[in-house]
């Protein structure tokens, strides 16, 4: 529950409304926005972090809305300090139109007086912008107030633009990848493309035993995912691709459609599915879903060459010539408060004190199963 009443206040001529719009219209006006995302969906942060508070600011100029932004709000009881995270965020490129640089500038210094200044919080904001092509937003989030925090590790990710032919990103493809979907294709597997619960039921099974069949640990909560699906406005839900045969489902993939950028949210297979090659169908599918619903750019969410390089070489094969791989700009930060910055501080000590002793638990029995 928000502890803060609605309220608006101004930046220069601009107008920002805090916690003041009711759901319906937010996600209305999140379909403005080229760079919306389903991480900043109404329900997105009171699914996957419960435990938090939400809030949300629209900022205005004139009459028209610049920017979005829905910030995690995890503060210390009695004192109320603490953090407002933002993922993803804010939301301010307008649909059909260039980005404009200032309205991104106006959106982060709405962000650092409603959070950092009035509220007290450490402000972190992990951004979707990169490196390669985006640099220039590091001066404006400098401008605004924040600074890189050192503690975060940018992420690496591969984006596959969408714009050409279905016909030219088949030719794209890195050829060993193409021949796994020309086989697959030919062995007359089912594709099933849907939004509702039983899909979700049936990739679930998938997921779960591919995570015992590869004994990997993930911070990562599917259920809540699922959760989140049924709490999402129709345009803007997940979309849930299986592909097997006679009904026997054993490859499968969840999508995001949600603006210009689609978003690989989850993938698994199961033993048949990878003599199969059923993740080939599944992704060339998402491929045309993405395409048929006017995303731009494919976001293969996060690679690691080093740490799993078999799904490394899968995406960056699926790529092939039509992908880039990027980093992203990281986490920023602004805080001006000593007690919110001191709590933040023990927080994170104890997760990651959490991490490794959760790590060493694990760690006997996963060296067993290898064995």
């Amino acid at each position: 529950m928000n502890k803060h009443r609605a309220h608006t206040f101004s930046i220069d001529s601009d107008r920002v409304e805090v916690d003041a719009i009711p759901s319906s219209r937010w996600s209305e006006l999140l379909q403005q926005f080229s760079d919306s995302s389903v991480y900043q969906t109404w329900p997105y942060e009171g699914v996957i972090h419960p435990r938090f508070e939400v809030s949300r600011l629209v900022v205005y100029k004139g009459n028209s809305v610049i920017g979005l932004v829905q910030a995690s709000l995890a503060r210390a009881p009695i004192l109320g300090s603490g953090v407002a995270y933002i993922r993803s965020g804010p939301v301010w490129q307008a649909k059909n139109r260039l980005p404009n640089q200032e309205h991104f500038l106006i959106c982060l210094r709405a962000i650092l007086q409603e959070y950092a200044v009035r509220r007290g919080l450490m402000v972190r904001i992990v951004t979707r912008l990169n490196a390669e092509g985006e640099r220039w937003a590091v001066p404006v989030f400098e401008e605004a107030g924040f600074r890189f925090f050192s503690g975060s590790v940018p992420s690496r990710t591969i984006i596959v633009n969408l714009l050409p032919s279905l016909d030219e990103l088949q030719r794209g493809l890195h050829s060993k990848w193409r021949n796994c979907l020309n086989s697959a294709a030919k062995k007359g597997q089912e594709i099933r493309i849907s939004q509702d619960d039983e899909a979700f039921d049936h990739f679930g099974r998938i997921y779960r035993a591919m995570r015992i069949r590869k004994q990997f640990e993930t911070t990562t909560d599917f259920d809540a995912f699922r959760k989140l699906q049924t709490n999402l406005e129709q345009s803007e839900k997940m979309t849930v691709i299986l592909c097997g045969s006679h009904g026997n489902w054993y490859s499968g993939a969840i999508v995001s459609s949600l603006g210009r950028r689609g978003i690989y949210l989850f993938g698994a297979t199961t033993g048949q599915g990878l003599e199969n090659k059923g993740s080939y169908l599944v992704q060339w599918k998402a491929i045309e879903i993405l395409k048929d619903l006017g995303c731009t750019e494919y976001d293969l969410n996060g690679i690691n060459p080093e740490t799993n390089p078999t799904t490394y070489r899968f995406k960056a094969r699926l790529a092939g010539r039509n992908g880039r791989d990027v980093t992203t700009l990281g986490t920023f930060e602004a805080c001006f408060s000593p007690a919110s910055r001191f709590i933040v501080g023990v927080g994170m000590q104890c997760q990651k004190s959490l991490r490794a002793l959760r790590g060493r638990r694990l760690r006997p029995s996963t060296t067993a199963v290898l064995k």
